[in-house]
């Protein structure tokens, strides 16, 4: 068979050269009427796809394939359904035009002239039901069709799920189908394997997870109830159990310890660490003290003094983990390390109240009721309306009225922000504020990338995903920044594919050249550290540059961030709380946001029964986390607030006796 012979498909057309393309295509132009068959039409649609010269050959082939449209009847449509997709699904076959076909019935509205009985026979167990879904036209001209073959098969229903996946596809269901018809599909899908057409249907444990914690929108398909849910559950437990019966999977260890030397061994099982310093909790009384040692937890929060328990995908997820599973549109990322550091950070703070209590008799709510009420008035001149604090020696109870109270301070500190005070009256008018509306005394108080293609840039710095640090096994890096700083490396090393990222870091001066050798200069380098922070905790706080430790509102990173603003590098926002903070927190108390949102406020708000105490227990200690950060924000803004207007700094701590 000579070159010219072989059709141009998505298959062969990158191993023709520009003369055998040419080559075809005049074949295909002085094709006589009579000689053309379908694969001849469908192989011109394909070509017209190309972004190629045809030159006279356009006008011809759209004149051809018109005169074929109007040669096909109802026979011929079937002969070709018949041919096409028996072609389509032979092994080892390089002339596939089963989707090229369905794009020409579609444009040249083929239906008109198929019935739906024939369509029924042309398709059913030929043509893959997702590829008729791309497309609203066969929902809308076989509409009974379509339904039939959705519900004869449960795994179907993944069809629907994906729509509301972050899966980016798009299918176009029939409107014939009701609810009821959805809830029966979904109810055969969650039930324990049986055999349909043959198979064992087994469903997916990644569209369990999806249906089990909720997905915002499919309510116009589907009702999934309690009852749908309890399945759900069911099968899940019952695939996880079979998983892990299996001697599969790993897990980490996870140790909190007050023990320094313990703390800093070596540690080859890498298990998760957090120290508490049980020396400097039993030799300091004052409650600013005990406050201020609960700000610098171990683990609690990020070097800039962000909360360490939101996620934060690009450090804690590999992009294989990123891409694996199905997860709807509103999720919130839950990698394995994020689940871990979760555990890490409750087991903290218990330790930590466990040691309170031993040596003073108090409860981590004592030291937040004391910021409250005999911390603010002296020292940030605040008087707080009462916040209800419990003592019910039911942990239920007082969970739900701990989650009421960070309703509460939501409310009043809004009113401060815009009165300066907190009036009562106006208190018990107001609506509780979202979280992510609290707004900040301090300007520039949050750093963030000014537009996606910054976004891009820092993807292009540290990701090790970046298309630019790899040069060859000599020259590369985990990141292009590790690439350059460890490495003499010239503009002319790199391939021409990449060229385009580096004249983005270039045209913004983020990477300096020199007699074509790249580096990163003194104020780059200064950039690269606020850019790192930005990319690794989707923020970075303005003040607490370069690290909580220090605190500035006028230092070295505050000058550099400033220029990045001007140069529109960076943008700031002025709010209470970091946008990964506020999503946490969202994520953790509500499900405004996301569909696997913990929620355990709104869970409280509705006499939530958990399956033992230690899960009520673990409820509660979140709870105390959230009213923490609530207090250690508040008195991080005064201090910063009372720098600015050049007053002294307020950090609990400082006026210990």
């Amino acid at each position: 068979m000579s070159n010219k012979d072989v059709r141009i498909t998505e298959f062969t057309i990158f191993g023709k050269t520009p003369q055998q393309i040419e080559e075809r295509i005049n074949y295909l132009y002085n094709l006589s009427e009579s000689d053309i068959s379908i694969f001849d039409v469908l192989e011109m649609l394909f070509i017209l796809k190309l972004q190629i010269d045809l030159t006279k050959a356009k006008g011809e082939f759209y004149k051809q394939i018109k005169k074929y449209q109007n040669s096909l009847d109802e026979k011929k449509i079937i002969e070709s359904f018949d041919v096409i997709w028996n072609n389509e699904n032979s092994e080892n076959n390089q002339s596939r035009f089963g989707e090229t076909f369905l794009e020409f019935f579609v444009s040249y509205d083929l239906g008109s002239k198929l019935s739906e009985e024939n369509f029924q026979n042309c398709v059913e167990n030929n043509i893959p039901l997702h590829i008729l879904l791309k497309d609203k036209y066969w929902s809308e001209k076989y509409p009974e069709v379509l339904k039939s073959i959705l519900i004869s098969n449960p795994t179907n229903i993944e069809l629907l799920l994906s729509n509301f996946s972050d899966s980016n596809v798009e299918y176009f269901f029939p409107k014939n189908i009701s609810k009821q018809e959805y809830y029966d599909l979904a109810q055969k899908y969650v039930t324990v394997p049986e055999q349909y057409n043959g198979n064992t249907v087994t469903p997916n444990l990644n569209y369990l997870r999806l249906m089990e914690n909720g997905i915002k929108g499919i309510q116009s398909f589907l009702i999934i109830d309690s009852r749908l849910k309890l399945q759900i559950k069911q099968e899940i437990k019952r695939q996880t159990d079979e998983i892990f019966s299996k001697d599969s999977g790993f897990s980490t260890g996870i140790i909190v310890t007050s023990d320094w030397e313990q703390y800093t061994s070596p540690n080859p099982q890498n298990e998760l660490r957090g120290f508490i310093d049980a020396e400097f909790i039993g030799n300091n009384n004052a409650k600013e003290s005990l406050l201020n040692s609960i700000k610098y937890l171990d683990n609690l929060f990020t070097p800039d003094g962000q909360l360490n328990l939101s996620s934060f995908p690009n450090i804690e997820s590999s992009a294989l983990m990123r891409a694996f599973g199905i997860k709807s549109k509103n999720h919130y990322p839950e990698s394995f390390f994020f689940q871990s550091k979760q555990s890490l950070i409750l087991m903290e703070l218990n330790f930590f109240q466990k040691l309170v209590k031993k040596h003073y008799k108090l409860d981590v709510e004592d030291l937040i009721g004391y910021f409250f009420t005999d911390y603010s008035i002296p020292n940030l001149d605040v008087d707080w309306l009462p916040l209800g604090f419990s003592r019910d020696s039911e942990v239920k109870n007082r969970t739900k009225i701990l989650f009421t109270i960070e309703e509460n301070i939501r409310k009043q500190w809004k009113l401060l922000l815009e009165d300066s005070e907190i009036n009562q009256d106006l208190y018990n008018l107001e609506s509780t504020p979202s979280i992510s509306s609290l707004k900040s005394f301090l300007p520039k108080k949050y750093l963030y990338p000014f537009s996606k293609e910054i976004s891009r840039i820092f993807h292009l710095l540290f990701s090790d995903q970046s298309d630019i640090t790899y040069i060859n096994e000599n020259l590369r890096g985990s990141s292009f920044v590790e690439l350059v700083s460890k490495n003499d490396v010239k503009k002319s090393d790199f391939l021409n594919f990449q060229e385009n990222s580096l004249s983005e870091l270039l045209k913004y001066e983020i990477l300096s050249e020199k007699e074509g050798r790249l580096f990163f200069d003194n104020n780059q380098m200064i950039d690269l550290y606020i850019f790192k922070m930005i990319w690794s905790y989707g923020a970075a706080n303005y003040y607490n540059l370069p690290k909580l430790e220090l605190g500035f509102i006028n230092g070295p990173m505050q000058e550099a961030a400033d220029k990045l603003i001007e140069k529109k590098i960076l943008k700031c926002e002025t709010t209470l709380f970091s946008k990964p903070e506020s999503d946490y927190l969202n994520y953790l108390l509500n499900n405004s946001l996301f569909d696997n949102a913990l929620a355990l406020r709104n869970k409280y708000e509705h006499d939530f029964v958990a399956e033992n105490d230690n899960e009520y227990f673990m409820h509660y200690c979140y709870a105390l986390l959230v009213l923490l950060l609530y207090v250690i924000k508040i008195n991080e803004e005064f201090h910063f607030k009372f720098l600015l207007e050049g007053k002294e700094g307020i950090w609990a701590g400082e006026n210990d006796d």
